[in-house]
């Protein structure tokens, strides 16, 4: 089977819009091409649209919040956290109604735990990869929230 997606930040902030465009786009896929469309993602959004801040509030049991340096665990789950995963519904929602009648399969792309073990701080201000047990249970978070 050869696919073609869509992946990566798109411009604007209009994400109906921009989740419209990427099926419309896809329909006109060659012959032999499955088309795979994937949830967009509109960084013009603020830091809560872009994948890290995506992929964080993904975290089960690890609450994130925006630091001086960037997204960062944290106590309990405040605005920032929020903020990030009403984008994230906002943007699943468009994709429903934007695909409404697709059968096809769908791609949703998430950091990878390395990725994000690299970027996100712990609260002390290290990052999460220079600690082997915080890392853990960023797997086993991120694991549970994708699934």
């Amino acid at each position: 089977m050869t696919g073609l997606s869509l992946l990566g930040p798109w411009p604007g902030s209009e994400v109906l819009s921009a989740q419209t465009t990427v099926l419309d786009r896809l329909a006109a896929a060659p012959t032999g091409v499955e088309p795979l469309p994937s949830l967009v993602q509109l960084p013009e959004r603020g830091p809560w649209a872009e994948s890290t801040g995506r992929t964080a509030s993904l975290l089960t049991g690890m609450p994130v919040e925006l630091g001086p340096h960037g997204w960062k665990l944290c106590d309990r789950p405040g605005r920032d956290l929020e903020h990030a995963q009403a984008l994230l519904r906002e943007d699943v929602d468009a994709l429903a109604v934007a695909a409404h009648g697709w059968t096809g399969p769908l791609v949703v792309s998430v950091r990878g735990p390395w990725t994000l073990a690299a970027v996100l701080y712990l609260a002390r201000g290290d990052r999460v990869l220079a600690d082997a047990g915080a890392v853990r249970e960023l797997v086993a978070s991120l694991a549970e929230g994708v699934a």
